[in-house]
């Protein structure tokens, strides 16, 4: 096997730590709000939530809602977690025991804003790759704002000859069209990429 001219890589849980341990997020948000839960336990209300969640992105269309609509989407999916526990907040009055859905699901890119971080050695490892002539495509799903302040804070962008994000193309990974577009704006047959 030829080695590639070009390498097309992922951000997010490539290059940046992210989203691989939903289970440590939401532990960790729903403890911020332990005194919101007044009598019930963050570890029944965490269990409630993180089912919602992985039940809403066990299929495409919910992942790319989560993506694309995502904070209408997490106060949606958390909002039913507290009804199915009967914490829903009933319209128009104040929330029961204090809890606030809500605020809860609007804490996640928050957190993950504050968690991220630039894996070891990968802005290393960038300019290694560029070094050695090869040709570098960033392909990543989610939102565009959302995904270019991401390569912005870390100073990631430079790295790439080309960037396409999901919202902005209008279609991302596992879409065939995502990768040949990318490969076409990098002008590199498919025979010559690796995917990372």
């Amino acid at each position: 096997m030829r080695p590639p001219r070009t390498l097309l890589l992922d951000l997010d849980d490539t290059l940046l730590t992210a989203y691989r341990q939903p289970e440590r997020t939401w532990a960790a948000i729903i403890a911020e709000h332990a005194d919101a839960l007044g009598e019930h336990s963050t570890r029944w209300v965490t269990a409630e939530v993180l089912d919602r969640v992985l039940s809403f992105l066990s299929d495409e269309e919910g992942r790319k809602l989560w993506r694309l609509e995502g904070d209408a989407t997490r106060r949606r999916v958390v909002r039913s977690a507290f009804h199915r526990l009967n914490l829903a907040r009933p319209a128009g009055s104040a929330p029961l025991h204090g809890v606030d859905a809500d605020r809860i699901a609007d804490r996640f890119e928050t957190y993950l804003e504050e968690a991220i971080t630039l894996k070891p050695g990968a802005r290393a490892m960038l300019e290694e790759l560029r070094a050695r002539g090869l040709r570098l495509g960033l392909l990543t799903n989610g939102s565009g704002a959302r995904q270019r302040a991401k390569l912005a804070r870390f100073g990631l962008a430079p790295f790439f000859g080309a960037i396409q994000i999901e919202e902005e193309a209008g279609f991302g990974k596992p879409d065939p069209r995502a990768y040949l577009r990318l490969l076409a704006r990098l002008d590199t047959a498919p025979g010559d990429a690796w995917k990372l």
